[in-house]
């Protein structure tokens, strides 16, 4: 059932790169800093085969020690796979936790959430969608470039 696996490829996000301003500019470094910032990531859907598999997100978040809370909207470009197409847009709300404090270490997180998602797929002929909450799940790694931005790679995980 190909659209069935193009539709759960749809799901899976590999985040490749973020830009985070964080607007609180009292902390000496990024790791340090507390407060609100902004995220646009870019990332791919895991389907092989698959042409034009671009996922968007664009969050906000705050950030208050090993902590962060972040909301986000995501959108996928419509992909298609022999004669069948799918494309996911929705919303998700995450905790993130930075639970070591090693120097190298501190910059791991896990993400756990939910979500709210649209799906379209379908052929040239019948269409079908899907939409409802569920679940994500993720891991990352983050790397200050100075007091306001920092780039990431990570991996998150959209459940139904």
């Amino acid at each position: 059932m190909e659209i069935r696996r193009l539709i759960i490829g749809a799901f899976c996000l590999a985040l490749t790169s973020t830009a985070a301003y964080s607007m609180d500019h009292e902390g000496t470094s990024a790791e340090a800093s507390s407060g609100f910032y902004v995220g646009v990531d870019g990332g791919v859907a895991f389907e092989e085969g698959a042409s034009d598999p671009f996922v968007g997100r664009a969050s906000l978040g705050y950030r208050e020690g090993m902590f962060s809370v972040e909301a986000a909207y995501f959108e996928s470009a419509k992909a298609r796979s022999g004669g069948f197409w799918a494309k996911t847009r929705g919303g998700d709300l995450s905790l993130l936790l930075r639970p070591f404090t090693h120097s190298v270490l501190k910059h791991l997180y896990v993400r756990a959430g939910g979500q709210y998602s649209r799906l379209s797929g379908g052929t040239r002929y019948v269409t079908i969608s899907y939409k409802g909450v569920g679940w994500l799940a993720g891991t990352g790694f983050d790397v200050p470039i100075n007091d306001q931005i920092s780039i990431h790679a990570g991996y998150i995980h959209y459940g139904a």
